[in-house]
């Protein structure tokens, strides 16, 4: 039997967790309030500081808190061209200037922005609530195919323990910040023309008798329909979580692009760093100007003490022994007289954990060969 390799004693955690001693914070933008929705809310940048571990500045920004009398501290990814004294302005009616704060739908076409909240799936808000989709009518053909889009059809869904039955036409699944439900119900409907409504979420998260029900949450039954509709399985749709406080394009010098704006659905298209697209919703909010301590990556390391307090403050990462260069105990491409591997570095998903190094479930290896047509989208 051989020893437990590295990727096994890093999932262990041990030496190998992350070191956070020194930084700073979280960098985020404000929590959404009434005064971003609706208008704007202006800060001064106190300070720019570097955060140990990360490659982009940040900037510590003191708002005046909009309900209390005191000061409001955020930290902020710093966009290329803040200085500190800087005032930056945070809200729907905030200017188009580099270090603003709006959201994408108030960009126009071409912005160039960063630190992007986006849409996901999950819960909702900041107290945590699930919204659930229970069930969908649709009403079919008569010959019993799949009912078009424009079909009436209904949802039932439950929010934080409150059940509501929307009359409306479903967008298509699958899109991005085309619905505003997530998750699923297990249940099926044994009667085709209503069902009885779905155990009270609230009641099962408080340990108490599902089948109870708030006084003031009265029962709802699913719409009286034709006995040729059906229901569709329950499915997981986009959830539309503004507010997240940005997650894409942070990283040292990176920028996303906005692209086009479909005010109808609400939602907004952008071009990420990688270049691919994303849909997200309009009401997302974006820094304008892409992230401070660009070029970073072009300079070259030259020793090896440079590399040394590169990943001192980040993880236990360096210096990486190669597996070839070790012994057969200690790693599946070790021993030989000389260094090679001596067999396919490809490895199967189901591999155990000891084996499992090297190129997992890849669905080709090799040279990228040749030249890849550019596709153009059609907006």
């Amino acid at each position: 039997m051989g020893r437990v390799i590295r990727s096994q004693r890093k999932g262990r955690g041990s030496v190998f967790t992350s070191h956070t001693t020194t930084r700073k914070g979280a960098a985020k933008h404000r929590v959404l309030d009434i005064a971003e929705r609706r208008n704007y809310i202006k800060g001064v940048v106190t300070e720019i500081v570097h955060d140990p571990g990360r490659g982009a500045p940040l900037a510590r920004v003191t708002f005046r808190d909009p309900i209390r009398y005191k000061l409001s501290k955020q930290l902020f990814v710093a966009a290329e061209g803040t200085y500190s004294g800087q005032f930056i302005y945070a809200g729907r009616k905030a200017t188009l200037v580099v270090g603003n704060i709006k959201p994408l739908g108030e960009m126009p076409e071409g912005t160039i922005v960063c630190c992007v909240e986006e849409v996901r799936t999950g819960r909702v808000g900041r107290d945590g609530q699930t919204v659930v989709v229970q069930a969908h009518h649709r009403a079919s053909t008569a010959t019993g195919a799949s009912a078009s889009t424009s079909a009436g059809q209904a949802s039932q869904l439950t929010m934080g323990g409150t059940q509501r039955v929307l009359y409306t036409i479903l967008p298509q699944l699958g899109g991005a910040g085309s619905a505003i439900w997530s998750g699923h119900w297990s249940g099926r409907c044994s009667n085709h023309a209503a069902h009885q409504p779905p155990p009270n979420q609230a009641a099962i998260q408080g340990g108490l008798d599902p089948t109870s029900r708030p006084a003031s949450q009265p029962a709802v039954s699913a719409p009286e329909v034709s006995h040729r509709s059906r229901f569709l399985p329950p499915v997981f749709v986009p959830v539309q979580k503004v507010g997240d406080r940005g997650t894409l394009a942070r990283a040292s010098g990176d920028y996303a692009i906005v692209v086009a704006h479909n005010p109808d659905a609400g939602i907004t298209r952008i071009k990420l760093p990688s270049g691919s697209k994303k849909v997200v919703s309009s009401n997302c909010r974006a820094t304008i100007g892409q992230v401070g301590g660009g070029g970073r990556t072009e300079k070259p390391m030259l020793k090896a003490g440079r590399a040394f307090h590169k990943y001192r403050v980040k993880r236990n990462c360096w210096p990486k022994v190669r597996g070839v260069a070790m012994n057969p105990v200690e790693h599946p491409h070790g021993g030989g007289n000389h260094q090679h591997v001596g067999h396919a570095t490809t490895v199967c998903r189901s591999a155990p954990p000891g084996q499992k190094v090297g190129l997992i479930a890849a669905r080709r290896t090799g040279r990228l060969r040749g030249t890849t047509g550019v596709k153009v989208d059609k907006e």
